[in-house]
């Protein structure tokens, strides 16, 4: 049995053909897929882009996501969620 995906596994649309899981990502393409999902005009997928946008600002140029460490990926991700209910 395989575990589940995690979080910082999700698969980021960077362009084109191009995906990278969330933690292997950088600052570039963190911005380049909040861009991506803001252009979708889904509301769901503003909490995502607000998220890629602030482990970006996090970020030197080119470094990826998972230097971060896990705990505060996760931290920066869930950060403003809003929670309907």
């Amino acid at each position: 049995m395989t575990e589940p995906a995690s979080t910082l596994d999700w698969p980021l649309n960077v362009g084109g053909r191009e995906v990278v899981p969330l933690r292997k990502a950088t600052s570039q393409q963190l911005r380049l897929a909040a861009i991506i999902a803001d252009e979708k005009g889904n509301p769901d997928l503003s909490d995502l882009a607000g998220a890629f946008r602030r482990i970006a600002e996090q970020l030197e140029d080119h470094q990826s996501a998972e230097t971060l460490g896990d705990d505060r990926l996760r931290a920066l991700i869930f950060q403003e969620v809003r929670t309907d209910g």
